[in-house]
C-alpha cells in the first residue's frame, strides 16, 4: 500500500511535468500527497490506491498518446485498464469507460487505436474472467433481495450519493477547500 501511494505521487509528477511542466508537477504532487485521505488509504493498505495508480495511468496515456503517436502506448494503457479490473470490480466499469475512450481516438495514419488497445487489455481480461467463472464468489450485489433494476432507477439512492459526494468534495482530507 505504502509503495502504491508513493508512485501514484510520483506518477501524477510525472504525468503533470510531461504535459504541463515543472512548476505544476510540483504543485500536483504537493496537493496529492498532503491529503489525509490518500495517506491513510495507502496505511491501511486498501487496494483504492492500486486502483487509482491503474486509473491515473492508464487516463494520463490518452494525452501523451495524442502527443507522441507511439503506437506501443494504446497496449500499455489497456494493460492498465486490465490490471485495474484485475484489483475491484470498480476496474469493470472502467473498462467500459476506457473502451469507448480508446475506440474513438486515431493515430498519425487515421487509424482506430482499438486494436492495439484490445490487444494490451487481453490478458488481464481473459483471468478477470476465468477468475469470475471459476473461482469468485457470489456477488453481494446480485445475491439481494430487490431487484437490480428497482435499485438502478431508485432515485433518492442517487440523491443521497450526490449529496454525500458534495459533502465529501467540499471537506477534502478534513478542511474545506
Amino acid at each position: 500500500g505504502f509503495l502504491f501511494t508513493i508512485c501514484l505521487v510520483g506518477l501524477l509528477f510525472s504525468l503533470v511535468y510531461a504535459l504541463r511542466g515543472f512548476p505544476q508537477a510540483v504543485l500536483a504532487a504537493i496537493v496529492l500527497s498532503s491529503q489525509s485521505v490518500v495517506a491513510y488509504h495507502g496505511i491501511a493498505q486498501y487496494a483504492d490506491m492500486p486502483e487509482a495508480f491503474y486509473f491515473l495511468a492508464s487516463l494520463g496515456l490518452l494525452p501523451i498518446y495524442k502527443s507522441s503517436k507511439e503506437k506501443s502506448i494504446p497496449i500499455l494503457a489497456g494493460f492498465l485498464v486490465g490490471l485495474s479490473a484485475w484489483t475491484k470490480n470498480e476496474g469493470l466499469t472502467f473498462v467500459l469507460i476506457s473502451l469507448l475512450a480508446w475506440g474513438f481516438l486515431k493515430n498519425e495514419k487515421n487509424e482506430f487505436t482499438f486494436r492495439p488497445f484490445i490487444l494490451g487489455l487481453a490478458l488481464p481480461a481473459l483471468i478477470v474472467v476465468l477468475f469470475k467463472i471459476f473461482l469468485a464468489p457470489d456477488n453481494d450485489l446480485l445475491a439481494g433481495q430487490r431487484d437490480t433494476l428497482t435499485l438502478l432507477f431508485d432515485m433518492e439512492r442517487y440523491k443521497y450519493i450526490l449529496v454525500n459526494m458534495g459533502n465529501a468534495f467540499w471537506v477534502v482530507g478534513g478542511s474545506s477547500i
